[in-house]
């Protein structure tokens, strides 16, 4: 589900569909550009992109560091 809700952002910030009027319709090719479109009210872009990325990295390492052998899911745990 995070997957699809981050290649949605991703196409938001790098489509010019939803870009300003007035723009050439050409797809974002630098950083620059990108920055400018992840932009939220005033919280600049960059702001953006560092919690975003640092949500995947938190998400990720969670997910790899996962205690397996605890919880509902454990072997041998099962709920009827």
């Amino acid at each position: 589900m995070f997957l699809i809700l981050l290649m949605a952002w991703v196409l938001k910030i790098s489509s010019h569909a939803l870009q300003e009027e007035g723009t050439r319709p050409e797809i974002v090719r630098s950083l620059h550009e990108i920055v400018g479109n992840a932009m939220l009210g005033p919280v600049p872009g960059w702001v953006v992109l560092a919690a975003v990325a640092l949500f995947y990295a938190g998400l990720g390492l969670a997910t790899v560091h996962a205690d397996k052998h605890s919880g509902e899911l454990a072997h041998g745990e099962v709920h009827v």
